[in-house]
């Protein structure tokens, strides 16, 4: 590009947006935050002159944030210990559709008006 043209030019390319430029200064303001409060849970933590309540729930903080919480399990079973049963929705659906039908047949009345559009009556 020894003539000037083609290849990379400064201020070239799509602007960023306002609503962007303010995101991202957001973002980088919290992760500052962020490491702030890190800070202080550290500084609690090794506070010997606190109790020791205060300086576990800190070292609890700290490890949950560098570490990441605990996995915890959690064991779902049906009545009495045994398997969870599953219905399918579908299968009661069609059981009411099944039944409609049977109650239209039987009272020869299907619900809908007739081809004509007028609900019945005659024109």
């Amino acid at each position: 590009m020894a003539d000037g043209w083609g290849g990379k030019r400064p201020g070239a390319g799509r602007k960023k947006k306002q609503t962007t430029i303010i995101r991202e200064r957001a973002l980088e303001q919290a992760g500052e935050d962020a490491k702030y409060a890190l800070g202080l849970f550290v500084a609690l933590m090794r506070d010997e002159a606190r109790a020791m309540d205060s300086r576990l729930m800190a070292g609890k903080e700290v490890m949950d944030r560098v570490w990441g919480k605990a996995t915890y399990r959690t064991e779902v079973s049906g009545p009495d210990g045994g398997p969870i049963e599953v219905s399918d929705a579908r299968d009661k659906l069609m059981a009411l559709v099944a039944a409609q039908d049977d109650a239209s047949e039987e009272g020869g009345d299907t619900g809908q008006d007739d081809a004509s559009g007028n609900g019945g009556a005659g024109a």
